[in-house]
């Protein structure tokens, strides 16, 4: 059966004609797609390095991206249009060559964090090379593994991430099958050192610009990452909630529970989808142990951005999400999930709540506590095609409203 392809390129289309639209109807408003972390990058692609001990720096970021940047000559736009094409493009490739469900590649382009896709942000880049990645352990391909990781860790420190899910899949591994233990201990071993060289490329290539050792641990400090236990009620750097940035915390979580439920019960998933789940939970982890402080509570700080901006998310909708009517026992166990997130940042209790972005928009806490829980209910009803366009759809229009308050200069997360 021919599949919707337009489906899959629509976003990005859609994205390109904003930013277009932006840009010629808001002149007053500075728009413009160099803001936040682009800042950074820009500032690296047009004169390197530099190190302050005292302030934030462009250290605390990694260099292929704006080193690439700056090798092609083009401006925000362009970059930006590389980035959406190399997203897309790596996406339908996965999607072909993995024989992925449409309708979860559909809604992985359309969800609402694909905003990163279409900036001068790496999100991109290292798509791409987690691509490699899971292509490679799917086709069996150790080579492609290799090259995909050591290119992840010269794009984004999120490449640490790779360390924990070459355990986790060699542990699943080797407790599926003992007698396979040395095959799969030298291939985990491989593995970790090809992540390890790209982060420590990245390293030397920092001193070797500014002569300080650790500059990006350093600079870090600045914005606050460092080692300390979550304080709750979890926040967020924007608003006090982001519903994004808590459904990749509950996903973190499950698959986390999850890889140990296959651990304790000797299954062997297919290995990127094990890889995916050990990437996805360490991420979610290590995010919620080195966040910085926002009013005295544990800041989820863009946690969307590491975990939904990734192929290995596009494996695990593929994997989990349902193509058939949900059960009873699935819409509970969404329901609880859902109720516990709104528990979990206390949503039902706040009051009513005013939108920069949205001038004059005034949303309250029992609202947006049904808000929450509706978006949750319709991931578990995926198996209607009815709620799988509904969900797309709302998707898309949180995905280009974002864009629009990017562009406009409000955070988004």
């Amino acid at each position: 059966m021919r599949k919707p392809v337009f489906l899959l390129l629509l976003p990005g289309a859609l994205a390109v004609l904003l930013v277009a639209w932006c840009l010629q109807h808001y002149p007053a408003h500075s728009v413009s797609l160099l803001r936040w972390d682009a800042l950074w990058y820009e500032s690296i692609r047009a004169g390197g390095y530099h190190f302050e001990a005292d302030a934030k720096s462009n250290t605390g970021f990694f260099p292929l991206f704006s080193y690439l940047w700056r090798w092609l000559g083009l401006g925000p736009i362009g970059v930006s249009i590389l980035n959406g094409t190399l997203m897309l493009g790596a996406t339908y490739g996965l999607a072909r060559q993995l024989r992925l469900w449409w309708p979860a590649v559909w809604l992985f382009v359309a969800l609402p964090t694909s905003v990163f896709f279409y900036v001068p942000y790496t999100e991109a880049l290292f798509y791409a090379a987690a691509a490699l990645v899971v292509l490679g352990l799917a086709r069996q391909r150790p080579v492609l593994v290799v090259a995909g990781m050591l290119l992840g860790g010269l794009v984004r420190p999120s490449a640490l991430y790779f360390l924990p899910a070459a355990v986790a899949l060699g542990l699943v591994e080797t407790t599926h099958c003992p007698a396979e233990w040395r095959r799969w201990l030298g291939r985990t071993a491989v593995y970790m050192a090809a992540a390890a060289a790209g982060i420590g490329l990245v390293m030397l290539e920092q001193w070797r610009s500014t002569g300080v050792w650790q500059a990006y641990v350093k600079t870090q400090l600045h914005w606050g990452h460092a080692f300390k236990l979550p304080t709750l009620s979890l926040t967020s750097v924007s608003q006090g909630i982001m519903l994004l940035d808590t459904l990749a915390l509950l996903v973190g979580l499950a698959v986390g529970c999850w890889l140990l439920w296959v651990l304790v019960q000797r299954q062997r998933p297919a290995p990127e989808v094990v890889f995916a789940a050990g990437f996805v939970a360490a991420t979610v982890l290590n995010t919620l142990l080195h966040a910085p402080l926002l009013r005295g509570s544990t800041s989820l700080i863009s946690v969307a951005r590491y975990v939904l901006c990734t192929p290995f998310f596009l494996v695990l909708l593929h994997y989990f999400l349902p193509r058939q009517r949900p059960s009873g026992l699935l819409l509970a166990a969404t329901a609880a999930g859902g109720l516990a997130l709104v528990l979990l940042l206390g949503l039902w209790q706040m009051p009513v709540l005013y939108f920069r972005s949205l001038p004059g928009t005034a949303v309250s806490g029992p609202l947006l506590a049904l808000l929450v829980l509706g978006y949750t209910g319709l991931w578990a009803g995926t198996g209607y095609r009815l709620v799988r366009f509904s969900l797309y759809s709302m998707n898309m229009l949180l995905l280009l409203l974002l864009l629009r308050n990017y562009l406009l200069g409000f955070w988004v997360g």
